[in-house]
């Protein structure tokens, strides 16, 4: 399990930590300019999950219409770039070891990898999403952070990161953690 070092709302700003941000899409272009920000939608499952996950990884801005599970699954088959995984790398803060392990990726070809293929795109897509759902439940990047990284009786004892290793995994995560914002005993 990787080891996880958290931080305080003043010393991740000293940390060039992230600062989560409600996202507004009229502001979400020049959020996304600004290199430690992270949007959140605060009306989670209203169609904007995966165009956000997709704009906070790549910071190029995913509109949220009509086109955009077009435009996720057209990133998807295109892959994302190397820099994606260090963006969710950075918003989670696991070691890039073992956020490979989960998402099937061996360091080797982490290493030498400029754009992901199209099954590990998804991959990296799928922990990326459940991680956002975290964020958008306790809206804390601390709390998200250690929720994910702790194990959950309700996942057999695993953490929730180690359970997003699979689709159905990772379905799971994200179940338990509508439980967790509807006020539903997990």
């Amino acid at each position: 399990m990787a080891t996880l070092t958290v931080t305080s709302n003043t010393e991740s700003l000293e940390k060039r930590d992230f600062l989560l941000t409600e996202f507004v899409p009229k502001d979400g272009p020049k959020l996304l300019k600004k290199k430690q920000t992270w949007l959140i939608n605060p009306l989670s499952g209203h169609g904007f999950h995966y165009p956000l996950v997709l704009s906070n990884l790549t910071r190029r801005y995913c509109a949220p219409d009509t086109s955009s599970v077009e435009a996720v699954r057209s990133a998807i088959h295109e892959g994302l770039p190397k820099a994606a995984f260090e963006q969710l790398k950075a918003i989670t803060g696991f070691s890039g070891d073992f956020l490979a392990s989960v998402v099937g990726i061996p360091t080797r070809t982490l290493a030498r990898r400029e754009i992901f293929k199209p099954e590990e795109t998804g991959a990296i897509l799928r922990v990326a999403a459940a991680f956002q759902k975290s964020l958008e439940v306790f809206e804390d990047l601390t709390e998200a952070r250690t929720w994910f990284s702790k194990g959950k009786r309700a996942l057999g004892g695993a953490s929730p990161l180690e359970f997003c290793d699979t689709e159905p995994g990772a379905a799971e995560v994200v179940n338990l953690l509508g439980r967790i914002e509807h006020g539903v005993f997990s």
